[in-house]
């Protein structure tokens, strides 16, 4: 029984060989080849006989028989297919299957328990043309047919490989029929993404530049790091954070500055303190009352920004209730600024009232109220406009006096007439406000 084995066996690799040979140059193998195969189509049981080969009987080798047969399968659908072989014989069956150029594509082998040879499935394209080669041999008893048949195959799928989803990928699933090896896979969708539930800072402001910070999700298997996001805020720039570091004073004749550097970055800042320059009276004259009178003080700096009252004292001269000149001084105190300045408001008298003028002969003569407190005299002015330009000017030296004549004028001439008090302090004079003007025409 080894020694039909060991002949089968030889005789098989043989056959095969030239079989292979036989697609690619047409040439006879056996009784039957590939131009003269049998056709045969899907579910179709084909059924043939043994031919007989005798390999001798000298050297004790037994009789084997042995028979090969061709088919042709052209196959209507893109599917993939198997070869059927029952054989029931003592001895064995392989198929094989090849395309027209001679490349084998499948190939089975005799199960002596089933007495059934299977080809293990293979892709064959609709259309094209496919040849069956089915080979039997048997130890020359006797002899049984043969059945062959083309059927679609059926996969036998299980799980091979698979890939867990993520945020990251998607998963997967690679399954492997057992019977021809195919595979096919299938996608498991993406996981959700796991968000952090505090943000992460991607870039630290500065104090001129903004920054920005995101919630990034949460997934890290070992390093396989999802970089999504859900969102972004910015954070907006610092800002410089001045401390002041020196400081030197402004006087009224110039400027005084501060230098201030950032805590965080160390820029260096220079703010000018600008020089006092301005003292601003509420009012910087007043008409004599008998009280004293001051005026309220405000002081700018030489840009006309206003100086703050808690960097300096304001004092005034004795008295301010008489007419005069009285000064005021502004001392400055504090860290921005030193030195002084001055400046002068007076009290002038108090204006009186013209009661009449009476036209004269080229002259007119006018009469005044009387306003002797605080007051040295009188000044009458005339013109020959309301504007009084071109004016001329009567001094009385004497409060007493309330009238006085002005003579040598025009005659028959139109005069408009004011006046006005004054008051002589240390050999200055101080004037009153003018009276309401009169007019008067001379007379001839």
């Amino acid at each position: 029984m080894k020694k039909k084995r060991l002949v089968a066996l030889l005789l098989t690799a043989v056959l095969s060989l030239q079989g292979n040979a036989a697609f690619a140059a047409s040439i006879s193998v056996c009784s039957n080849n590939a131009q003269t195969a049998e056709p045969i189509s899907l579910n179709e049981r084909k059924v043939h006989g043994f031919h007989n080969y005798d390999y001798g009987t000298d050297g004790g080798y037994e009789y084997v028989d042995e028979s090969e047969h061709y088919y042709k399968f052209v196959p209507s659908v893109t599917d993939y297919y198997d070869v059927n072989v029952e054989n029931f014989i003592e001895g064995d069956t392989s198929i094989e299957v090849y395309d027209s150029s001679g490349k084998e594509l499948d190939y089975g082998n005799w199960n002596q328990f089933t007495n059934v040879c299977k080809t293990d499935g293979t892709k064959l394209i609709s259309g094209n043309v496919y040849y069956i080669r089915i080979y039997t041999y048997f130890n020359g008893e006797v002899a049984r047919p043969v059945y062959t048949t083309v059927i679609k195959h059926t996969h036998s799928y299980r799980l091979e490989y698979s890939g867990e989803a993520s945020c990251v990928r998607e998963g997967y699933k690679i399954y492997r029929c057992d019977n021809c090896g195919n595979e096919y896979e299938t996608t498991i969708p993406k996981t959700a993404h796991m968000w952090n539930t505090e943000y992460t800072i991607d870039k630290n402001p500065t104090c001129t530049t903004a920054g920005k910070k995101s919630i990034y999700c949460s997934y890290d298997d070992v390093n396989d790091i999802c970089t999504a996001v859900k969102t972004t805020v910015t954070i907006p720039a610092l800002g410089h954070n001045y401390k002041l570091d020196v400081i030197w004073k402004a006087d009224q004749y110039e400027n005084g500055g501060e230098l201030y550097f950032c805590n965080r970055c160390g820029k260096e800042k220079t703010v000018t303190i600008s020089r006092p320059k301005t003292i601003i009276f509420s009012k910087s004259s007043f008409v004599y009352n008998n009280k004293v009178r001051k005026p309220t003080v405000t002081v700018k700096d030489a840009k006309g920004n206003k100086i703050a009252s808690s960097n300096y004292t304001v004092s005034y001269a004795k008295g301010c209730k008489n007419v005069g000149a009285y000064k005021v001084t502004v001392k400055f105190k504090g860290k921005k600024y030193t030195g002084s300045l001055s400046k002068t408001f007076t009290i002038v008298p108090k204006a009186t009232t013209l009661k009449s003028v009476t036209a004269a002969k080229k002259g007119f003569t006018a009469k005044w109220a009387k306003q002797a407190p605080q007051t040295t005299g009188y000044q009458i002015q005339y013109a020959a406009n309301s504007k009084f330009t071109g004016a001329k000017t009567v001094t009385v030296s004497k409060n007493k006096t309330v009238s006085a004549k002005v003579s040598k004028l025009a005659a028959k001439k139109k005069y408009y007439v004011r006046v006005r008090t004054y008051k002589t302090v240390n050999g200055k004079k101080y004037y009153s406000a003018w009276s309401k003007s009169m007019l008067v025409t001379t007379k001839k």
